[in-house]
């Protein structure tokens, strides 16, 4: 039984793919190349394993494309999510594409990253598998550690020490 729903706000330009995204996640029939109509607005509600093997609810708000000269995130989104995804077209194409093809550089990218702090995944619609391991990672991160208390008595006292990844009794 999830603990509770995290909600997550996918941002980024019209056109980048986030509502491919979110339905190849979620229901994997995602066809590439297929017309989309833009999206003003939508809800998704999903059920995904964690890197904890944990089963989490979430919420994915699929925004409308953000205009590229002036993007300012809508102030509502503010107060209620728990992480934001910002998906971007790395050639206004996708990045299942050759490499001599893109616009934008893997490293470059890569170290906007890491200069911003945030955690960058490169991922493609046409492999369900990149999605899935991007959103598990994410809502992982959302999740408190766990202490582990031993069973081992020292000194008559209990021990308590916190791991991260799978939490289990020892």
């Amino acid at each position: 039984m999830p603990s509770k729903v995290h909600k997550i706000i996918i941002l980024g330009a019209d056109g980048t793919g986030k509502t491919s995204i979110i339905e190849q996640a979620i229901y994997g029939n995602h066809v590439a190349g297929t017309k989309m109509v833009p999206t003003v607005e939508d809800t998704y509600t999903a059920n995904i394993f964690t890197e904890r093997n944990c089963l989490e609810q979430l919420r994915l708000f699929d925004t409308a494309g953000l205009d590229c000269q002036t993007p300012v995130v809508p102030k509502h989104y503010y107060s209620f999510a728990d992480a934001y995804i910002l998906v971007f077209d790395i050639t206004r194409n996708k990045s299942d594409l050759e490499h001599s093809s893109r616009q934008i550089e893997f490293d470059t990218v890569k170290n906007w990253a890491a200069r911003e702090k945030v955690h960058f995944r490169e991922v493609s619609v046409t492999n369900k598998k990149s999605l899935m391991d991007a959103f598990s990672f994410l809502v992982s991160k959302l999740l408190p550690q766990r202490s582990i208390k031993s069973r081992f008595k020292k000194d008559s006292a209990q021990a308590t020490f916190s791991v991260s990844g799978l939490a289990t009794d020892v």
